[in-house]
């Protein structure tokens, strides 16, 4: 007689490792910080012009920078396609980090590095796309205002 033999399977469950960050893990994060400092230039770019528009008399000296300037309006328009293209660039910056915090998840153990990453790529991607749609509804109205 032919006799039974049973094998019991069992699967493994996949275990995540604490390890060292790989160089995707790297590349995440530093993406990630270039697109959160561009935030921060554009913003300061963008929130010198709409002071200096509302209150002419602080960004006299200053009329170089920013969207729209008061008494030089014809250098508010090459500013407001650099703000955009500056955005533009973060938030291109920000899709490539998370790129690579996926790569890294799938091709390297579980680290900080990675995880402080993905937060501030999901900060900068956020933030360009937000300020990327403020400068187009903002900068039309300082532009029409000096004229």
């Amino acid at each position: 007689p032919l006799e039974s033999t049973s094998v019991p399977i069992f699967q493994q469950n996949k275990v995540e490792k604490e390890g060292q960050p790989g160089p995707y893990s790297k590349k995440c994060l530093v993406f990630a910080i270039v697109s959160s400092i561009i935030v921060s230039i554009g913003w300061v770019i963008a929130s010198g012009s709409l002071i200096r528009s509302i209150i002419p008399e602080i960004g006299f000296g200053f009329a170089s920078i920013g969207f729209a300037s008061i008494g030089f309006p014809s250098i508010g328009i090459p500013l407001f396609i650099a703000v955009i293209i500056l955005h533009t660039i973060g938030l291109l910056f920000g899709i490539e980090s998370r790129l690579d915090s996926k790569k890294a998840g799938e091709l390297e153990p579980t680290n900080v590095v990675v995880k402080i990453g993905t937060l501030s790529a999901i900060y900068g991607i956020i933030s360009n796309v937000i300020s990327m749609a403020l400068a187009f509804i903002i900068a039309p109205i300082l532009l029409n205002s000096i004229s």
